[in-house]
């Protein structure tokens, strides 16, 4: 979803024709991709123009068939679609369906282990930021004794800013 308002949805990755395409935000009201958010999976083998009007793209595009499957994380919040556009009528939507079902677990996976590493990566900063900014000498150690967190005013007041004291075990 772009927004906070979930009106709009943005592309991670999209091929067209067979080549990368550039990513892009599109409206979701009237479309059948809200359907997809509403409801789960959707399958339009056919007239999918005729039967989302407001939906441009799929004007733009001349677009027939359409098959959505929600993106959902482990505790089944759907945080993404997956969406295959066909120009002609899906010959087999109950098979495309099922394959692309396949794929979906693990492009939902992968998404959220993305996000996940952000996340950690945005709190480790802000650990970061914090301890940097307190006055105190801080360090911290992991199981096995070794120091894994060295503040600003430690490293000064041992003298260099790639600290000896990173990865040894203190007593």
């Amino acid at each position: 979803l772009a927004s906070a308002d979930a009106h709009r949805l943005r592309t991670v990755a999209m091929f067209a024709d067979g080549q990368l395409a550039e990513p892009m935000e599109y409206e979701l009201d009237g479309s059948p991709c809200a359907n997809v958010l509403a409801s789960g999976a959707c399958v339009y083998a056919s007239d999918v123009q005729r039967l989302f009007p407001a939906d441009e793209l799929l004007q733009q595009l001349g677009i027939d068939g359409y098959l959505g499957l929600p993106l959902r994380g482990r505790e089944g919040r759907i945080f993404g679609i997956i969406v295959l556009l066909y120009r002609t009528p899906v010959a087999e939507p109950a098979l495309a369906r099922a394959l692309v079902e396949v794929f979906v677990s693990r492009a939902a996976a992968e998404m959220e282990r993305r996000h996940a590493r952000r996340e950690l990566k945005l709190r480790e900063s802000l650990l970061q930021g914090i301890v940097d900014n307190t006055p105190a000498l801080i360090y911290a150690k992991d199981l096995e004794g070794r120091i894994i967190l060295v503040n600003e005013p430690m490293h000064r007041a041992f003298g260099a800013l790639d600290s000896p004291l990173m990865g040894k075990r203190s007593s």
